[in-house]
């Protein structure tokens, strides 16, 4: 038995976990919330008998040491000592005698460091560290030192687990004797060849750790060659900033990169001002976009300027001279306008500008970024921008003569939106409504309504009876963003939905032997065409990246036309804002997304309460004051429970009863401001017509019922909780 077998057979799985998170018994294994990702719901699960864990929502599953090396970020075989520590396992050397090699350099290495760091108030070293605008705070933060032998500044190389691996040289005088240059790394350091086990320059982002907490708060991820212009970066702000260590990124670092980048990350090359560095921003741009087309790249090109040498300035110069972040920022642009600036600085002639020009444009698909170069290469060629515009063959407006058509073309138009509407238009499963949104032809999918109701309306009601009629009725998937409710609340109200029973008889029937027979119909209608996402909140960015995942990897048999969010409020702001300046901006992206995506988003919206109670009526007023969200929706609904109403007596809550009032406030194509009169069975969630004379039974029957009672107190009981009680 090694190492590993021998410590994972000590060790309980369940216990390990429960470091990190709380958790239950569950059958045969334990749930809790997953101590990996952030969720609201329980998906993580451990299994002793296996000595396993599994969580479902970020994929991620192992045994107690992979656990460990997560959560601690440290290797296997640091995880395995740490577990080997706890229960005082010896462990030998001869299942890993190269790792110890590796760990027993490492700590050399991290003592050097230390002892260097020591070392850095010496005269020599704080002139130079001030000369270069090095600030005492950055000598702290980055461990930097002294090397009295060599009179060189020692910078510490630290991998992404905050472990000391090597340093880089910066020599103060002359560099020793048969080395060329004033940087040595540890990979050219002849005196310490055991350290180039531990540090890969092709691998290695300088500054990573730091840089991988930072950018969880930081829109930008900035990418610069060398140590000290990073280091000066991080002194005015810019804390998710690495280095290369060289010009150009490798593949290694460039998949590192991405591993670091956050899904709303701009990241930002800082190439320095020499030819070889300009000349690193194609490279290093079509790398990136190679691993992943979607990734957002900017560049920040500092102003030309040079000291007396000739020698371009940096970005440590430009600190040192007052650059702060805000102005710093003033200089970041779109990559492919650096990419034109860089070539006409390089290349005199108009002919091969042009060409190259078209080639950077024609990989551009966003057309206002195409307007942007046209724009700029108009001010640089002092051209007129239609003639650019011709060049790049940029489009900025349709001909008007283009939109005229006749009343053949308009009656063929109309054909093809009968046609199809036929075939791809959606319907809620709300007959009333469905006969006259959009003219009674379906909602095409792009479009987004948005669904207003105040607090224990009915809104989650609402939208599950929309995902029925879509999975069972239209035969398409859906994604159910439920910002507001966990997976296990919401369950137990599709079942109910799908059964016809009330939530209580769910309950009852789901905790007998026959819970498997009950979910096997809620599986046969829902499995593969209901897809529930849960998370505190997301940006529209993240929302996109779910929904075009969830296209490519579970909506396989049907196609998914519909996304639903619970609720409005939850969406994040994006581009690293804290939060939107108005909703009407967030809707407008919203409405943007519906778009690119093709799918119908159906938006729930908590209207402000005003005093209210949900028995009024909802009014435009109240989406104003919800983001003025009717400017961009396509189709508005609002919702109220008239029997809400804190103060109606029997008589006047009796006709009211289970009346579920669902008015269009907006309508795209068709009637508006109409109020529709629905059903809503508390018990099964069910929102539907009223069936004809079932209105005058429930009165009839409840007025009988009402003579049974000694007290009004009891009547106004009865009607609003025991009736419907679940």
């Amino acid at each position: 038995m090694n190492d590993f077998e021998l410590v994972k057979d000590k060790v309980d799985i369940a216990e390990v976990a429960g470091r990190y998170t709380h958790l239950r018994k569950a059958g045969k294994e334990f749930v809790g919330l997953c101590p990996i990702h952030s969720e609201k719901s329980p998906s993580f699960r451990v299994n002793k008998q296996k000595q396993s864990f599994y969580c479902h929502g970020c994929g991620v599953g192992g045994d107690a040491i992979e656990l460990i090396r997560i959560k601690e970020n440290v290797d296997a075989y640091t995880a395995l000592e740490m577990l080997a520590a706890d229960k005082g396992i010896q462990l030998s050397r001869q299942d890993n005698e190269a790792y110890y090699r590796r760990k027993e350099a490492q700590q050399k290495q991290a003592a050097l460091v230390e002892k260097a760091n020591r070392h850095a108030a010496q005269k020599e070293a704080v002139d130079y560290l001030l000369e270069r605008g090095i600030t005492q705070e950055s000598v702290t933060r980055f461990k930097i030192g002294y090397g009295e032998k060599n009179h060189s500044i020692i910078i510490p190389l630290v991998d992404h687990r905050n472990m000391a691996i090597g340093y880089a040289e910066r020599f103060i005088k002359d560099p020793p004797a048969g080395f060329k240059g004033k940087y040595r790394l540890p990979s050219e350091n002849p005196d310490s060849p055991i350290y180039n086990e531990l540090f890969k320059k092709s691998q290695f982002l300088f500054n990573e750790s730091n840089a991988r907490l930072a950018v969880k708060k930081d829109q930008y991820l900035l990418i610069f060659e060398g140590q000290f212009d990073t280091i000066a970066a991080d002194q005015i702000g810019f804390h998710a900033s690495v280095a290369c260590m060289g010009s150009s990124l490798t593949l290694e670092q460039g998949r590192r990169i991405l591993k670091l980048a956050e899904d709303d990350t701009v990241i930002v090359l800082v190439p320095d001002k020499n030819a070889v560095g300009q000349a690193s921003v194609k490279q290093n741009t079509d790398m990136l976009r190679g691993l992943n087309q979607k990734l957002v790249i900017k560049a920040l090109m500092l102003p030309d300027r040079r000291h007396e040498s000739g020698k371009e300035w940096d970005m440590n110069d430009f600190v040192r001279e007052g650059l702060d972040r805000e102005t710093a920022l003033g200089y970041i642009q779109s990559v492919e306008v650096a990419l034109l600036d860089l070539m006409i600085a390089q290349t005199p002639d108009r002919q091969l500008q042009e060409e190259y020009a078209r080639e950077i444009a024609v990989a551009v698909e966003n057309p206002f970024t195409k307007q942007i170069i046209a724009n700029h290469l108009a001010e640089k060629w002092s051209a007129n921008v239609e003639v650019v515009d011709r060049l790049l063959q940029v489009k900025r407006e349709i001909s008007i003569f283009e939109n005229t058509k006749d009343i053949d073309a308009m009656y063929e138009s109309f054909m093809n939106k009968v046609f199809s509407a036929a075939s791809n238009n959606l319907t809620l499963g709300y007959p009333p409504l469905d006969r006259v949104i959009n003219a009674g032809m379906g909602i095409p999918t792009g479009w987004v309504l948005d669904f207003l109701a105040r607090s224990s309306v009915g809104k989650t009601a609402f939208a599950l009876n929309v995902i029925e009629n879509a999975a069972l009725n239209l035969n398409v998937g859906c994604t159910f963003f439920s910002f507001e409710q966990q997976d296990s609340d919401l369950y137990p109200k599709i079942a109910a939905i799908n059964h016809k029973i009330s939530q209580r008889q769910v309950l009852n029937e789901y905790s007998n032997f026959r819970h498997e027979e009950y979910h096997q119909k809620v599986q046969t209608g829902m499995k593969g065409k209901l897809l529930v996402y849960e998370a505190n909140r997301l940006t529209l960015e993240q929302m996109e990246d779910v929904i075009m995942t969830a296209d490519e990897r579970y909506f396989e048999a049907v196609e998914q036309k519909i996304v639903l969010v619970d609720y409005l409020g939850y969406i994040k702001a994006t581009g690293g804002k804290a939060k939107y300046e108005g909703m009407s901006e967030m809707t407008a992206e919203l409405k943007q997304l519906a778009k690119r995506t093709k799918k119908l988003f159906i938006v729930l919206v908590q209207t402000s309460r005003k005093g209210g109670d949900g028995s009024e009526p909802v009014s435009f007023d109240d989406a104003r004051d919800s983001g003025t969200i009717e400017e961009n929706a396509d189709i508005l609904l609002g919702a109220y429970r008239p029997e809400l109403k804190g103060d109606l007596a029997s008589r006047e809550l009796i006709p009211i009863l289970d009346d579920y009032m669902i008015q269009l406030l907006k309508n795209r194509n068709g009637p508006q401001q109409v109020t529709f009169r629905m059903k809503f069975d508390k018990p099964e969630q069910i929102i539907r017509e009223w069936r004809e004379g079932e209105k005058k039974e429930l009165e009839r029957a409840m007025h009988s019922k009402m003579q049974t009672f000694g007290s009004e107190e009891e009547r106004i009981i009865y009607l609003r909780e025991g009736r419907t009680a679940i």
